[in-house]
């Protein structure tokens, strides 16, 4: 009996529909939702358009004229891009901070080069560790407090599926921002911290904006609509930073 004969056979659509009947029904429910949803991302990479990413990136508000039901994967590439764009960025500004220590303090002989290297390189992980937390932290904080504003104060319920969409479709300038702050920290790093603020106000203030206009805030609602949403979102990062980091 040869033991390896299925190790190398693909599995067939029949077969994994049968072992998903052979599973109790809450797993092979789940296991046909996470199916399905990989199946519409794989769908939905497929049919990305560059020029409604760049219509996006010079103009995040394009975003409200998605559409959830087939547009999902820009507001999903959009949050992606932010986060990869923070990520660089702490790299560049670690690379900085690292070149002006090792110009400032000297190190003698190969030893304490190989033990400053391998300590540089568990600094570093540590830090982009704590890096991508921030990011995923910051916008899942972002995200939540405008849901729960905005189906609070606003006209519009919308799904977490429309959130992701339309807000998350507006993060693709914070992650070009974020990639020139980056850039710009080779030069100056007063420049480089002064293009970060500008990215996080302005898509702070973009994001809200968007919102708004979103959940149909009414006017009278909208002072108030930006004060707790600003307000929700500091709450709920640092409470979330608190406890994760």
């Amino acid at each position: 009996m040869d033991l390896n004969k299925n190790k190398d056979e693909p599995i067939t659509s029949e077969e994994s529909a049968r072992r998903m009947e052979d599973l109790p029904p809450v797993a092979a429910g789940a296991a046909r939702a996470q199916r399905s949803l990989l199946d519409d991302m794989n769908d939905s990479v497929k049919q990305v358009d560059k020029n409604v990413i760049i219509r996006l990136l010079t103009n995040p508000l394009e975003s409200l004229n998605l559409h959830s039901t087939k547009d999902f994967v820009y507001g999903v590439l959009g949050i992606a891009a932010a986060i990869i764009g923070f990520l660089i960025w702490a790299m560049f500004i670690g690379n900085k901070v690292e070149s002006v220590i090792m110009r400032a303090f000297g190190f003698g002989g190969i030893s304490s080069f190989a033990d400053l290297f391998e300590t540089r390189r568990s600094i570093s992980a540590a830090v982009y560790g704590k890096m991508f937390l921030i990011a995923i932290l910051s916008s899942a904080s972002l995200l939540a407090a405008i849901w729960s504003i905005g189906s609070w104060k606003g006209g519009q319920r919308q799904s977490i599926k429309s959130l992701i969409t339309h807000i998350g479709a507006m993060q693709y300038i914070a992650g070009a921002g974020f990639i020139i702050s980056g850039i710009l920290a080779l030069m100056s790093f007063k420049l480089s911290i002064f293009v970060l603020t500008v990215t996080l106000l302005s898509t702070l203030i973009l994001s809200i904006t968007g919102a708004m206009d979103l959940y149909q805030v009414a006017k009278e609602h909208r002072a108030l609509y930006i004060v707790c949403t600003i307000s929700a979102y500091l709450v709920l990062f640092v409470l979330l930073a608190g406890a994760v980091l």
